[in-house]
């Protein structure tokens, strides 16, 4: 099976630091695929170069067959490709539905000086733009707040507002950036089947970095190990499981597996 993200000998450095260091991979489609790895691993780093927002020293990455190593962010997204942050970037001073609008009409097909002119096509536009923000913070459970800011929402919701945005952008590849990170017990409980959930609904390949092990394994495809910006193991999450290496640099020495 052809993947539908690439990645061939990315490396990045930061002043005498590899963050990561010749890391190869690929996104088959339709999959549900995990990275994990200690602090400081180098798998943010990984996602930013993949997205547009760092540039690797060295390597190339592709996405549908496009040579997206060196494009902008925005036309990356524009392509299918959607993701969420660690630290989440929301646009504090908007309504939940404008974040979700706003991520909506990047692939609107009117201008906007016909948006502002309000002609009948960008009317149309318009009206379906905010019908498909409001379905989306309905799948999320945040429908009853969609004129609230932004900054009002707890953590979780925040989390939850971030991943309806990014399902906005209408893309085939999503990128989940630690989602389980600051959700109670219970959200976290939710979280698997819901990711599950929105890749058969909407037909999604989903690639997601989680410190919550048990969760990846019991979730993902497939889950890559980065350790020290370096590939450990990659494979079915029962063979990582087992990996010698992965034992030893990530789940804490011989004899502990993943708790």
């Amino acid at each position: 099976m052809s993947a539908l993200l690439a990645a061939r000998d990315l490396r990045r450095s930061f002043g005498g630091l590899t963050a990561v260091c010749d890391v190869s991979l690929d996104v088959r489609p339709g999959e549900i695929m995990g990275l994990i790895g200690p602090n400081g691993a180098g798998k943010s780093t990984l996602f930013n170069m993949l997205t547009g927002l760092t540039r690797p020293d060295c390597g190339t990455v592709t996405f549908d067959g496009h040579d997206i190593t060196r494009a902008r962010p925005e036309a990356i997204a524009g392509l299918g490709l959607a993701r969420t942050f660690q630290n989440i970037r929301l646009f504090e001073g908007l309504s939940l539905l404008d974040n979700v609008r706003v991520a909506g009409r990047v692939k609107a097909r009117c201008g906007l000086l016909r948006a502002l002119a309000g002609t009948p096509g960008s009317r149309r536009e318009e009206c379906a733009i905010t019908e498909r923000a409001m379905e989306l913070l309905a799948l999320v459970r945040l429908a009853d707040r969609a004129g609230d800011l932004a900054a009002s929402l707890p953590y979780g919701d925040r989390r939850r507002l971030e991943i309806a945005r990014a399902l906005a952008l209408s893309p085939r590849l999503l990128l989940l950036d630690e989602p389980a990170a600051g959700l109670n017990p219970a959200e976290k409980a939710g979280l698997a089947g819901f990711i599950r959930d929105i890749r058969e609904r909407f037909q999604l390949t989903v690639f997601l970095i989680e410190h919550n092990v048990p969760m990846v394994m019991g979730l993902c495809d497939r889950v890559m190990v980065l350790h020290f910006g370096l590939t450990i193991a990659l494979g079915a999450p029962e063979d990582v499981q087992r990996d010698p290496d992965v034992i030893e640099a990530y789940l804490g020495g011989v004899g502990h597996g993943p708790a």
